[in-house]
């Protein structure tokens, strides 16, 4: 059987799509497209009717759709989005859109996987990185003072966010 090959170029990064059913290949890659586009389209009519009707979950995709009944196109979407998030890595622009906690921008895993001790704490944890980073250094607030051994975690945390260069 010969396997035909299919990209999505996601305007960063292209990644194979072949493991899918031939005869359904399209549909999957436009409903990730779709996914790819609710981001990027943010001022769009369609955008804000879906944010609205669905509720957002972070910057990057609505909460899960649970309607019981009906037929939902929103939902044959959404359906993608755990695919999508584990092909993506954020590249900081403005830091409007990324989150500081949730997103892939420093590596490969989130700073909520990495430090997920120090991630319970914080008492914003829906901030994106422009709201956490001054030119002074990172804001960041907690719900309690610091344990004594949590300091080396927070010490490791800023380690790792000393590589930022800034908005």
């Amino acid at each position: 059987m010969e396997e035909s090959r299919i990209y999505f170029n996601a305007g960063f990064k292209s990644f194979d799509i072949t493991r899918w059913d031939d005869d359904k290949v399209e549909c999957k890659a436009l409903k990730v497209k779709w996914l790819w586009r609710y981001h990027q389209k943010d001022q769009a009519l369609w955008y804000r009717v879906i944010k609205s009707k669905y509720e957002q979950l972070n910057t990057w995709v609505t909460k899960e759709v649970n309607i019981p009944y009906g037929i939902s196109l929103w939902k044959s979407i959404r359906i993608f989005w755990q695919f999508l998030s584990n092909q993506l890595t954020v590249k900081v622009r403005n830091g409007r859109k990324t989150s500081f906690w949730i997103d892939k921008w420093m590596g490969t895993v989130s700073l909520k996987d990495l430090f997920p001790d120090i991630f319970v704490l914080a008492q914003y944890q829906e901030k994106t990185v422009a709201e956490m980073w001054s030119p002074q250094g990172w804001n960041m607030i907690f719900r309690r003072n610091l344990n004594d051994w949590e300091i080396p975690r927070m010490i490791e945390l800023f380690k790792l966010l000393e590589s930022f260069q800034g908005i």
